[in-house]
């Protein structure tokens, strides 16, 4: 009874074992030929990869997908878009000149406005603030996330300051104060050093007080508090503070 109970066991075993390889094999030969008789599946599979920030493997099934004559005219050309994209995150000394010839040749696309958010960016990373903003100028915004809208806000004040615009360096980074982004930290010590810059003492000082104990700037803020009061002849509030 019990070697019956075993074989039947076994077979059951050895049963699920062929449906599984069946089931894989069948996956596999349906992808196959998905990839042969479907013009986009490259595509597809790009935009993928491209959302899970997979940008190298999204990269090569794009390249895949370019080589396809008969591939829908419409992703062809968000597939540059895309491209481009990956290029600027792996940091390919490309993605200038593929963002470039997107943003020329598609002006009327659906991702051109997005683009000029991400070739403000490249400029940003080689530090030429000038192009930068012009490009940020450009975005829409509202074709960003969040965390894209505080990376715009920052990047974007930043050049401001490091081009001596104060007064639209502050409204950039005035904008992510009471967000929720790893920037924030960062965007509220220079709103407030562009506060003191423009002798808004008040707001400098307001804001710097809010800095005393961060890991980054909390060692300069003294500082700017010592020189503030003294800007405003507050000079026992400095005696003390000193």
């Amino acid at each position: 009874m019990k070697n019956l109970m075993d074989k039947k066991l076994f077979l059951k075993y050895i049963l699920s074992a062929i449906f599984f390889l069946f089931m894989q094999s069948e996956l596999s030969f349906s992808q196959q030929t998905a990839t042969y008789t479907d013009p986009d599946w490259h595509y597809k599979m790009g935009t993928e990869l491209f959302h899970k920030e997979k940008y190298s493997a999204a990269a090569d099934e794009f390249n895949k997908f370019f080589k396809n004559k008969d591939a829908s005219e419409l992703n062809k050309i968000n597939a540059e878009y895309f491209s481009a994209i990956c290029a600027v995150e792996l940091f390919h000394p490309d993605a200038e000149k593929k963002l470039s010839a997107f943003i020329e040749d598609h002006p009327e696309n659906i991702y051109s406005k997005f683009a000029y958010f991400q070739m403000g960016r490249v400029y940003y990373k080689q530090k030429k603030y000038k192009p930068a903003i012009s490009w940020f100028e450009k975005a829409d915004i509202a074709t960003l996330n969040n965390d894209e809208i505080a990376e715009y806000y920052f990047k974007l004040g930043y050049s401001y300051y490091i081009k001596g615009d104060m007064k639209k360096a502050n409204a950039s980074f005035h904008n992510i104060l009471n967000t929720d982004s790893k920037y924030k930290t960062a965007a509220l010590y220079y709103y407030a050093h562009t506060a003191y810059a423009n002798n808004n003492y008040e707001t400098a000082l307001a804001n710097f007080e809010k800095l005393k104990d961060s890991e980054s700037f909390g060692a300069m803020v003294p500082y700017y508090i010592v020189q503030i009061y003294y800007e405003q002849a507050k000079y026992d509030e400095l005696i003390k503070y000193a």
